[in-house]
């Protein structure tokens, strides 16, 4: 078996000891800058440049956490926060933001990216993207199965980094805004509160609380996830071909860190020696990793294609917390200074002659040569006194093995050289193990332009430009629709949509086929269709027969995605029809614009839920001709300006959670109710197994309108999902004709401005 490396995460300094003293191959940290762990005690620039060096003379790499979206005046400082970890040797960054890998990749070429988990990449179609983007190794959702991983693997030969232990999260990482809408602290900024493990009911459409299995009243932890814990089925990860066995816990201490990862060390190391053959886990080992801080139980999590109540801890809010005995233990073995590489030294002093020292680690030999030696007028230096100096290492990284001295003619040189010879010895042999020579030039400076996006064929002089009209320019609007019945109200303002988009399963139905027809010759930009919130292999089926069907429909112009994986496919599959990017595929900043602009060839993206005002301005004024141009003003940037945010989008099923589920796609029958009693609205597509949660009020931005047009953005989009036939004539009436009556009764309705005017943290 291929032996996948073992990696642990280092929230602070202490981890990253523990972390190398119990056998990791690698170690992934992240500083107090755009990380998604902001919260945890991250190690400072400075401190991680010496990290670094001291875990490559221990044979572990080191990769860096930039797994967050950045803003446009960010990005500089992204840039500038790895110049001296690139040079130091860093030998990896994890990242999510598109716009900040397009940068990494042109001023760091020599540093290896890897796609985030945060990036949501769940088909192998996403992974080749990720590799045409320039990145080496993908970190795919942790909701996959091991045949999907496989299968990954088998197609795209990308190296593949998968979660092994840890905390899970109910939501794909990377599409929950629930932390973010709830409390204004962004995941997707590092900062997620952790509303997932809040306890909720679940209401049924008349109201009443389901109680699910086991009855009892009172809320449940519907949405807190078991810990993963795969030790016992290492044997079928390794099948699978993960490159990478990851630990997660950067929020974590260093006792967890160091005993977690010496059980996974002895068990990988156990599986290839021996095979699988006989392979099992004591009892006694299972018992030490439930005592070092699980989450009231743990679980395999999805490898086996299971899911439901099994995962989720249900009557348990938080941790059990760690066995103090246990930690104890721990911290006495692991926490503490990693044992020094010895080196071997020669010193020679010769009087008249320039002192001279080798300094020799494995197969690596430096020389320095210090201060002239003087003939001894009474006690010359001796053997004893050198050897002596030389085993002063104190900060060194490396410690003073055999000492070997040569001298003659009775040389004579102060301490104070002899210390700085040893000194300048061992810092040159360090820098001779740990400093890549290929990095000696540092960052390659580049202008931040977003024109070209790493893509030759791109032409933005071809594009058609924006009109001069300014605030005059033509205001678009798109209506989504989920149900025959919004669908219905939609068509009674058919002059005043442009694009119709309609949901997968909605576009697949028998009854809405006369609809579309229809539709189709009033709508001024035509009827698209919204792919599924997820591309997985376990889909394949349904989602190549949609395709198919997408591609040889004349009637449809073009199609929305959600995820990368979608785009990938999109791109090579549909090349007849426009793409639409939901505000999953974040364009956070304008080189992310401007990239997937080139990726989407031309086609329309959603700002983000979490974008200010500011964002949006900085959007669309300073991205250039790319993101403005082609069809007209109104068309190359939109905006959700009705419609519930989706804040989970899940592999995890309430239905089979509560009870069963009975494969029947539903849209807000079941509701999730908070302690605060919100309710929000889940949509369970069983197309796919995936379920939405929706968050408790829709997002109104009609009053806004002004202001946003003075952003450049002029396409508005209104997502009808939950609402029925009374509730979407009222929302068209107010947002297209202008109705005073409809005006007047939404106004009336709790909504949200989201995070336009207060952003995000």
């Amino acid at each position: 078996m291929k032996k996948p490396e073992l990696l642990a995460p280092a929230g602070n300094a202490d981890c990253m000891l523990a972390a190398i003293n119990a056998g990791a191959d690698a170690i992934y940290v992240g500083t107090d800058r755009f990380s998604a762990r902001a919260y945890a005690d991250n190690v400072s620039d400075e401190a991680l440049v010496k990290n670094i060096k001291k875990a490559h003379l221990c044979g572990v790499k080191v990769y860096l956490t930039l797994n967050t979206l950045l803003r446009d005046d960010e990005l500089e400082d992204a840039l500038d926060l790895l110049e001296p970890l690139y040079e130091s040797g860093l030998d990896g960054v994890i990242v999510q933001d598109l716009g900040l890998a397009g940068m990494i990749r042109s001023e760091y070429p020599l540093l290896p990216l890897h796609a985030s988990t945060q990036m949501s990449i769940m088909h192998s179609d996403g992974a080749m993207l990720c590799r045409e983007l320039g990145f080496t190794r993908v970190v795919p959702a942790r909701e996959l199965t091991l045949d999907e991983i496989a299968l990954i693997k088998l197609k795209t030969g990308m190296e593949l980094e998968c979660f092994i232990h840890g905390a899970m999260c109910y939501s794909y990482s990377g599409l929950c805004l629930m932390s973010s809408m709830i409390g204004g602290r962004s995941g997707n900024r590092g900062r997620c509160a952790g509303t997932c493990r809040l306890p909720f009911d679940a209401v049924g459409p008349d109201g009443q609380t389901i109680s699910g299995r086991g009855g009892g009243s009172g809320k449940k932890y519907l949405l807190s996830m078991k810990d993963l814990c795969t030790v016992e089925i290492l044997p079928g990860l390794m099948r699978a071909g993960i490159d990478s066995f990851k630990i997660e816990g950067r929020m974590k201490s260093a006792e967890y860190v160091g005993g977690v990862t010496a059980i996974y060390r002895k068990y990988v190391d156990l599986l290839v020696e021996r095979g699988e053959e006989g392979y099992a886990v004591s009892a006694d080992d299972l018992r030490l990793l439930r005592s070092l801080y699980v989450r009231t139980d743990i679980s395999r999590g999805y490898y086996e294609g299971k899911k439901g109540r099994h995962l989720i801890t249900m009557n348990l809010p938080g941790y059990n917390g760690s066995d103090r005995d246990v930690s104890d233990g721990v911290n006495g073995e692991y926490v503490h200074e990693v044992n020094k590489p010895e080196a071997r030294v020669k010193v020679t002093l010769r009087p008249g002659e320039e002192s001279r020292m080798e300094v020799s680690l494995n197969d690596v030999t430096v020389t320095v040569t210090g201060s002239v030696a003087e003939k001894a007028r009474s006690a010359p230096v001796t053997e004893e006194n050198v050897i002596v100096s030389m085993k002063k290492t104190g900060d060194s990284l490396l410690k003073c093995g055999e000492v070997t001295v040569e001298t003659s003619g009775d040389p004579f040189m102060p301490i104070s050289a002899l210390n700085e010879l040893r000194r300048r010895g061992f810092a040159k042999l360090e820098d001779a193990l740990t400093v890549l020579p290929e990095r000696a030039g540092g960052r390659i400076r580049a202008e931040l332009t977003t024109d070209a996006c790493d893509d030759p064929s791109w032409d933005a002089t071809k594009q058609k430009q924006p009109d001069e009209a300014g605030d005059d320019r033509k205001l678009a609007w798109d209506v989504s629709t989920c149900t025959f019945d919004q669908l219905e109200a939609v068509m009674d303002h058919p002059d005043h949509v442009d694009r119709l988009i309609l949901d997968h399963g909605l576009y697949a139905s028998d009854e809405c086929s006369d609809l579309i027809e229809r539709a189709a010759s009033m709508v001024t930009e035509g009827v698209w269709v919204s792919l599924p919130a997820v591309r997985r292999h376990r889909d394949d089926g349904y989602n190549d027969e949609l395709i198919d069907r997408i591609a040889s429909d004349v009637r449809i112009s073009g199609v929305m995605v959600h995820v990368l994986d979608e785009l990938a496919a999109a791109r090579l599959r549909l090349p007849d029809k426009t793409i639409y990017l939901d505000s999953g595929v974040y364009a956070f900043n304008a080189r992310s614009a401007g990239i997937l602009t080139v990726l989407s060839g031309g086609g329309v993206i959603t700002a983000s839920y979490e974008a200010r005002l500011h964002d949006l301005h900085e959007l669309t004024n300073t991205s250039g001709p790319v993101l403005r141009g082609r069809e007209d003003s109104a068309g190359r940037f939109a905006i959700v300006a009705y419609g519930r945010i989706p804040v989970m989008v899940s592999d995890g099923c309430v239905k089979k959670t509560l009870k069963s589920c009975d494969h029947v796609r539903s849209f807000g029958r079941i509701s999730l109710v908070d302690r605060k009693n919100a309710r929000f609205p889940v949509v369970t597509d069983c197309d796919v197994c995936t379920n939405v949660i929706y968050n408790s009020v829709p997002l109104s931005l009609r009053n806004m309108s002004d202001r946003l047009l003075k952003t450049g953005v002029s396409r508005f989009r209104i997502n009808l999902t939950t609402e029925d036939s009374r509730e979407s004539a009222i929302v068209l009436g107010a947002y297209l004709d202008d109705d005073p009556d409809s005006v007047r009764e939404l106004s009336g309705m709790p909504h949200t401005s989201g995070h336009l005017k207060r952003g995000v943290l």
